[in-house]
């Protein structure tokens, strides 16, 4: 390679011709060409001060376009090279890499912008776990609330450890289960239609007062389930003749009082000139 030619290389070199067309234009092998541009530094951006100029607005253009907080000063010579910026924050000159533009990259800040980033990851993440533990306080409120019910059977507020839970103990279980498992026996309630089965003497008495709707005196509740003036659950129109389990057909009566009536239709006030019961 003659000196005539170098200099003819470093010259289309500096136009930013390539490789193959000086190497057309001087006779000469492409890898000769690449290898003289290699040792005299006349690759790449330096080969083209066209090129580094693209590269440079390109650098410029990708700042701005990422929104990123920083003044182009100079310095810029590839995309691995220092470049010299000013924070627009704070004003602070600040020498940085010039890959940090890229997307994929994070952003590297200098100390004030760090610590007005961190400041703000603080405030919220105060104010995040402070939601959280407003809606743990909400949810656990309304559990709560949930876990206050009313006895199904007795009608007994009490508070539930579970939500399935809706007797207030097992003996309130018990006596609702066997008396859901003795009316489900009877077929004539069966046929004659619907059966609510959330009918108790419990709430009966409490319904109507604890008077017995047939001679309308008090029943009693404390003497023995055998007594004639112990409370039972009176089917106005009668089970036998079609009267159905329901709250509109059912009445407080005396044991004693249901039994005289046994399958009547009409309620018979039995002992109106009786002493009232003691």
């Amino acid at each position: 390679m003659t000196e005539q030619q170098k200099l003819m290389i470093a010259e289309l070199r500096n136009n930013g011709i390539g490789y193959q067309t000086i190497a057309d234009q001087l006779s000469l092998s492409r890898d000769q060409v690449r290898y003289y541009c290699k040792r005299n530094s006349l690759t790449g951006n330096k080969g083209s001060n066209k090129l580094h100029k693209d590269r440079e607005l390109s650098f410029i253009k990708s700042l701005k376009s990422n929104n990123i907080d920083y003044e182009y000063l100079g310095g810029y010579k590839n995309n691995i090279s220092s470049v010299t910026l000013r924070c627009k924050r704070c004003g602070e000159v600040v020498v940085m890499n010039a890959s940090f533009v890229r997307k994929n990259r994070t952003h590297q800040r200098h100390y004030c912008c760090t610590a007005k980033a961190q400041l703000i990851n603080n405030l919220t993440k105060i104010v995040s776990n402070r939601c959280k533990q407003l809606m743990r306080e909400q949810v656990n409120k309304q559990k709560e609330f949930s876990l206050n019910k009313v006895c199904i059977e007795c009608g007994k507020e009490f508070k539930a450890n579970t939500l399935r839970r809706i007797c207030c103990s097992d003996q309130c279980s018990n006596k609702r289960q066997n008396r859901i498992r003795e009316l489900k026996r009877n077929k004539r309630l069966k046929q004659n239609g619907k059966i609510d089965y959330s009918i108790t003497l419990t709430k009966l008495i409490k319904r109507d007062k604890g008077v017995c709707s047939i001679c309308g005196r008090k029943v009693m509740v404390e003497v023995d389930c055998q007594h004639d003036h112990y409370p039972s659950i009176d089917h106005i129109f009668p089970v036998s003749k079609g009267g159905t389990h329901t709250w509109g057909n059912v009445q407080l009566a005396h044991r004693v009082c249901n039994t005289i009536k046994s399958n009547s239709i009409m309620a018979v006030h039995l002992i109106h000139d009786s002493p009232p019961f003691p």
